[in-house]
Formats: structure tokens, sequence, C-alpha cells
């Protein structure tokens, strides 16, 4: 009888207790996942940081981190699965955990690092990288045909940070790369008083400048 007694204690103990960790389970993903019931406007964050700790960090102070869980969540998945990433964020302020990490592993605007000296398909591949770019649009973005090709020389791609969205044309980017070129060229041209230098001299000395500091 005793031990009937101690086989239905340690049944009901068990059934209560799992009963109450599946219930704190589902609470908890449920809490943790689901959206809010209020709604914002998404808004765009941009932060440029060196860690995964400090962009977290930034989003908590600007209100876009809910709660400990979400942070708990987001550095998790950022563990085993993609880390997430420097960028431009559409956020909304009451994004659930799940769509917070989705916009931050994958930020709708993205920092492009282009060095000085890079050729036209080294360019190419620094977009390429940053942007899951296939093969075919890396391809495209060498083969277009724009200003950068001046009397069969290359030069007019201008180097700098940029930071564009990840659905961005070649085109849009080319254009912004060779309005930055022709602003530089012009300073130049303003300061040559006795108009040594044309254009096309210009980027043949600047490319010769950057090769050898490459």
């Amino acid at each position: 009888m005793k031990s009937k007694k101690l086989q239905h204690h340690i049944k009901h103990h068990f059934v209560r207790n799992g009963a109450f960790f599946l219930f704190v389970s589902v609470f908890a993903g449920v809490y943790l996942l689901s959206n809010s019931v209020r709604t914002s406007q998404p808004e765009i964050v941009f932060i440029k940081a060196a860690s995964e700790e400090t962009i977290l960090q930034e989003l908590d102070k600007r209100g876009f981190i809910k709660n400990r869980l979400t942070d708990w969540f987001v550095s998790a998945m950022s563990r085993f699965d993609k880390k997430i990433q420097s960028g431009g964020y559409v956020l909304s302020r009451n994004a659930n955990a799940v769509a917070l990490y989705s916009e931050l592993r994958d930020p709708s605007y993205r920092y492009v690092a282009i060095q000085e000296g890079l050729r036209k398909e080294e360019i190419a591949e620094k977009y390429a990288k940053v942007l899951d770019w296939d093969p075919a649009k890396t391809a495209e973005f060498q083969a277009t045909p724009n200003a950068c090709l001046y009397s069969g020389r290359e030069g007019r791609l201008y180097p700098g940070e940029y930071l564009v969205s990840k659905d961005v044309s070649i085109q849009k980017i080319q254009d912004e790369m060779e309005n930055n070129f022709a602003s530089a060229i012009s300073s130049v041209i303003s300061t040559d008083k006795e108009k040594t230098l044309d254009e096309d001299q210009i980027i043949i000395v600047a490319s010769l400048i950057q090769r050898e500091a490459a």
C-alpha cells in the first residue's frame, strides 16, 4: 500500500512539475516572440559599431530592446546562426525578438569600404561580399559600361565608405561613386590656377599614386 502511495505521489509530482515547466516554456515563448498589441511606425536606425555588444547597447539606449529576454535571444542567435552586422536597420519599437534579430543579421542598409587603388573588378568583389551578390551580379558590375571607363582606363569610381541599401542597383552605386569623383576632381582643378593638368592627366597621376601606395 505504501509503495502504491509513493508511486502515486511521484507520478503526481512529475505530472504537476511537467505541466508547470510546459506552461513556463509556452509563456516565455509567446512573451519573447509574439508581437505587441500596439503598433508603431518603422524607423531607420543607423549604427556603426565594432562589436555585437556595442550594437545591442546602442539599440537598448534608443528603446528598441524591449526586455532582457529579447537581448538574450538576439545574442544567442548571433552566436549559433549568423552574426549581427553594423548598418542601417528598419525597426519598430514594438518589434518582437525574431523580427529584431532578422533585421540585425540582414540589415536593410550596409556599410561598404572601398580603399584607394582598387580596380573595378576588386570594387565589385567588395560590394558582392557585403551585399551578398551572386556571381552574375558581380560580373554585371564589372562589365557595365559607365564613366569609369574613360578612354579605356579606370579611375572614376571614387574610394571611400558608402552606406547603401542591400537592394541598391548597380547603376546607383556607380553614379554615387562617380559623382564623388567629379566633386573631388573639380576641387583639384579649381586650385590649379595655371591649368597645367586636365582631368585626364589628374586621373592618370592619381591612379599611379594609388597603385604605388597599395
